[in-house]
Formats: C-alpha cells, sequence, structure tokens
C-alpha cells in the first residue's frame, strides 16, 4: 500500500479529531481561495476564544452576532458568511483587544492557494498533449 504524505494543515486536523477537539463534519472542502481565506479567518476566530478561554457567547458580543451564528462559524459551516463578513468579525475582535495578524492569515491563504496551484499545474502536465 502507498503511504499518504499530509499536508500540515491535514496532520492537524488529524490531530484535532484523534483528540476529540473537532468531529470530522466540521472538515470543509476547501475548492476554491475564497474557501480557503474563509477557513483561516473561522480558525483565527476558533483560536482566540480557546486561547482566551471563552465561551461562544463572549464571541458573539465581541463581534456583534448571535450565538447560533459563532456557532456555524466553530462548525465551519463556510457557506453561511461572506469572506468580507468573517472579516469584519475578526477586525471587530482585534478593535476588543485580540491579538491578530492579518498578515499571518493572509500568508496561509498564499500558502494553501500555491499549493492548490502547484497540484492544478501537475495535472496539467499530466493531461497535456504534446
Amino acid at each position: 500500500m502507498k503511504k499518504k504524505y499530509l499536508s500540515n494543515e491535514e496532520s492537524k486536523l488529524n490531530k484535532d479529531i484523534e483528540s476529540g477537539e473537532i468531529k470530522p463534519v466540521h472538515i470543509p472542502r476547501l475548492r476554491t481561495s475564497t474557501d480557503i481565506l474563509k477557513y483561516q479567518l473561522c480558525s483565527e476566530i476558533i483560536k482566540f476564544k480557546k486561547e482566551k478561554e471563552l465561551r461562544q457567547n463572549d464571541i458573539a458580543a465581541s463581534i456583534g452576532i448571535n450565538k447560533s451564528e459563532v456557532s456555524k462559524i466553530f462548525s465551519y459551516q463556510l457557506g453561511e458568511f461572506s469572506s468580507e463578513r468573517l472579516l469584519d468579525m475578526v477586525e471587530a475582535l482585534i478593535k476588543a483587544g485580540a491579538d491578530i495578524r492579518l498578515e499571518n492569515v493572509f500568508e496561509e491563504v498564499k500558502k494553501k492557494v500555491a499549493g492548490i496551484d502547484r497540484k492544478i499545474r501537475a495535472h496539467q502536465k499530466v493531461f497535456s498533449i504534446t
């Protein structure tokens, strides 16, 4: 059997699943750069909550949304939010004192998009006629 190598993000997700931190249903399909951006922004909100040991109600109050919307963020329901809205939420947390560096978020997006781009180019080479 061929060994499957996982990206750092996939390895982290596997560890989170094994620890019970998240359930497999929470793992979104990242098909576009917009999905990747939304995922990273949700991850920053979740990371902030965990680091500060806050409740979802605390996050909801800081962002100015209701708890059911926070729950959707925590289950990575990416289709529920535009990237602009998620960015506004992260900015609200930053204004409330969160130590979130947007340049790090965008750097992660850039890396993931580059990975997708490499995969597309590899597939194009396989199927190209010379």
